[in-house]
């Protein structure tokens, strides 16, 4: 057998705990209970950075409930890169998924299914939270731009004489477009706040 063979045993196993693949590469069954630290390790790895980057969810949801439903979604979105960075691009559509599917829902941690809250009206903005909070974390890592129109290069502008509007402008890179409702974006910065009034008003 390859390395590659042992590559692909190895990531099968801590995607599903199945550890008929792996047990060719063993030589007792010590050697697969010790392979759990590898398999914790990883789910802790994907669901702390998922905390990372939807951190008004997990205030949203609890700590604990988001971990649950973060667990379930490494399950369905185990990382396919080598980082973590940037890990969730398809969170929002699994939330989405999740609070409208009761298959997957049953499938997924206890705590969830027997709550009652995924169907509640606690989770109404869940999604459109999701979006912002990955938009946010993209705006973040991205590329600095050069071509910043600033304030102080509007001035120089106007003192060369240059018309402002005839100017050709581009989004900045960190600039990101979400369509949410509008109660999940004062929502959303209230959490961000901790300003528990804004969402109101």
């Amino acid at each position: 057998m390859s390395t590659q063979d042992y590559i692909d045993a190895f990531a099968e196993y801590l995607r599903s705990g199945d550890s008929n693949g792996i047990d060719a590469f063993c030589e007792n069954s010590s050697h697969i209970n010790r392979l759990a630290v590898y398999r914790n390790g990883f789910y802790k790895g994907c669901i702390d950075a998922l905390s990372a980057n939807f951190p008004m969810c997990e205030k949203k949801l609890s700590t604990d409930r988001f971990r649950d439903v973060a667990r379930l979604y490494v399950d369905h979105f185990p990382p396919e890169q080598g980082t973590l960075v940037g890990y969730g691009i398809n969170f929002p559509q699994f939330l989405e998924k999740l609070l409208s599917d009761t298959k997957l829902n049953r499938k997924g941690s206890d705590a969830l299914a027997e709550s009652r809250h995924v169907e509640s009206d606690e989770n109404t903005n869940l999604v459109n939270m999701a979006q912002l909070d990955y938009a946010w974390l993209m705006s973040l890592m991205s590329a600095d731009s050069k071509d910043t129109l600033t304030i102080d290069y509007v001035n120089a502008l106007l003192q060369e004489g240059i018309e402002l509007t005839e100017l050709n402008v581009r989004l900045n890179p960190s600039v990101r477009l979400v369509k949410v409702d509008e109660s999940a974006f004062y929502e959303w910065v209230s959490l961000k706040t901790n300003n528990d009034q804004q969402a109101s008003t």
